[in-house]
């Protein structure tokens, strides 16, 4: 949900483990090679570019309920 919420917003999510960083954009994805030897998270929310926070909300979690169908063993609501 935080990733799609980032992209829905224009914003990105970056996740990195060494040896690599990938920052999942609204229409892409870049991988990049990091010297980091640690683990980190970093988002950001475009915020500017949410109009109606219920409606980003509900709609996050109708994707989010789609996509846990799709994966087995994990909890349904």
């Amino acid at each position: 949900m935080i990733s799609e919420t980032c992209k829905a917003t224009g914003g990105w999510l970056t996740l990195v483990r060494y040896p690599k960083c990938m920052r999942v954009y609204s229409n892409n994805k870049q991988l990049i090679d990091t010297n980091f030897h640690d683990t980190a998270l970093g988002i950001r929310i475009n915020t500017s570019g949410i109009t109606n926070t219920q409606q980003l909300i509900t709609q996050m979690n109708k994707l989010g309920t789609v996509e846990a169908k799709t994966i087995k063993n994990v909890f349904k609501e």
